[in-house]
C-alpha cells in the first residue's frame, strides 16, 4: 500500500462538518485489503502525532505499520470540501510542501513490503516513481494497481500514462478522469482506449451507478451495493484496495471486481472507515455474493 494517511476535515455540500475524521487515500484502499486479505500494510510519511491521533485503528485492525515512518511534527491534514457527491477539493492545511514531504518512498520500503503479492499505488505519472516501481514488480512478481491521480488524467499526459499502463496490471479511476484522461464520456470509449496501452485489466468506477470491471477477455458490469449512505469519501479507494487484494489473490475480473463493490459499500455507511474491520468481514462476503448474482456481461 503506497499512499497517504491524511485526517480530514470534512464538509458536505449541505454545510455540514466532520473535524479529524481518519482519512487518506492510504488508510481507505487498505481497509479495502484488509477486508480481503490477512496480510496488508502500509507506507507514507507519517507526523509525531499520528499514533495518538488514529494509530489504534490500525492496529486493532491488524494492518502492518511497519512502513510508517515519522517525517515531522504533524501527520497531513486536508479540507475536504464537496460541492456535490462527485466533486470535491482538498486542501492541504499545512501547504503542499509538507504533504509531499510525506509521500511514500520506495527506497524506504521494510523488505517484507518488497515480497508482497500486491502493491497500490495512488499517484500521478512521475516518471522517477513509476521506474522504481516497476523495478521493483519486475523483481517480486507482484500485481500492480494504479489508482489514477486526477493530475494524470490529461489528454497532455496521454503518451505517458499509456506508457506505464503497458505494464501495469490493473488501472482504476472514476468517470470524470476517464472522461478527462480519454477525451469521452462513453465509458465504452474509456475502456477501449485503455485496454489498447495493454493493461491487464480495467475499472471505471461510476458512483451510484456501480463500475464496469474489463480485460480484453471479458468484462462485467457490477451494480452498487444499495448501503445507506452518508460520506462518499473513500470508497473509490476502499474498491480499488480490495480489487488488487482479490485479483492477488487468485479470484477472477468478476468475483474480484463485486468483492471491490462490496467494500466500497461499507466506506459510505459512515463518516471515516468502519471501526472494526474483523466484525463487517462476513458481511462483506454476503453482499460479494450478492454483487455476483446480479453482475452481468459487458457486451
Amino acid at each position: 500500500m503506497l499512499s497517504h494517511i491524511i485526517i480530514d476535515d470534512l464538509r458536505a455540500a449541505d454545510g455540514r462538518e466532520q473535524r479529524g475524521l481518519l482519512g487518506g487515500a492510504g488508510t481507505y484502499a487498505v481497509a479495502g485489503m484488509r477486508l480481503v486479505a490477512e496480510r496488508v500494510g502500509i507506507s507514507c510519511g507519517v507526523g509525531e502525532d499520528f499514533d495518538a491521533l488514529h494509530g489504534r485503528w490500525f492496529r486493532a485492525n491488524g494492518i502492518d505499520t511497519a512502513g510508517l515512518e515519522i517525517r515531522g511534527a504533524h501527520t497531513p491534514r486536508s479540507w475536504v470540501v464537496y460541492q456535490r457527491e462527485d466533486a470535491r477539493t482538498e486542501t492541504p492545511q499545512f501547504g503542499a510542501a509538507h504533504f509531499n514531504a510525506m509521500a511514500p518512498r520506495l527506497a524506504d520500503l521494510p523488505l517484507s513490503y518488497r515480497q508482497a503479492r500486491g502493491l497500490y499505488a495512488f499517484c500521478d505519472d512521475d516518471e522517477r516513481f513509476w521506474n522504481s516501481l516497476l523495478e521493483l514488480r519486475a523483481a517480486s512478481g507482484a500485481t500492480v494497481l494504479w489508482e489514477l491521480h486526477e493530475a494524470a488524467a490529461r489528454p497532455d499526459r496521454w503518451r505517458q500514462v499509456a506508457r506505464i499502463l503497458r505494464r501495469v496490471d490493473i488501472v482504476s479511476l472514476n468517470r470524470a478522469e476517464g472522461r478527462a484522461l480519454c477525451g469521452s464520456d462513453e465509458p465504452a470509449d474509456v475502456l477501449g482506449r485503455l485496454l489498447q496501452t495493454g493493461v491487464g485489466a480495467v475499472a471505471l468506477r461510476l458512483g451510484g451507478a456501480g463500475a464496469l470491471v474489463a480485460t480484453t477477455a471479458s468484462g462485467w458490469r457490477i451494480p452498487a451495493y444499495p448501503a445507506p449512505f452518508h460520506d462518499p469519501t473513500g470508497a473509490g479507494n476502499a474498491f480499488s484496495g480490495a480489487l488488487l487484494a482479490e485479483w492477488a489473490g487468485g479470484e477472477d475480473v468478476r468475483i474480484a471486481a463485486c468483492g471491490a463493490a462490496a467494500a466500497a459499500s461499507f466506506m459510505i455507511e459512515q463518516h471515516g472507515p468502519p471501526a472494526d474491520l474483523l466484525a463487517i468481514q462476513a458481511e462483506w462476503e454476503r453482499r460479494r455474493d450478492w454483487l455476483h448474482d446480479r453482475a452481468a456481461v459487458l457486451h
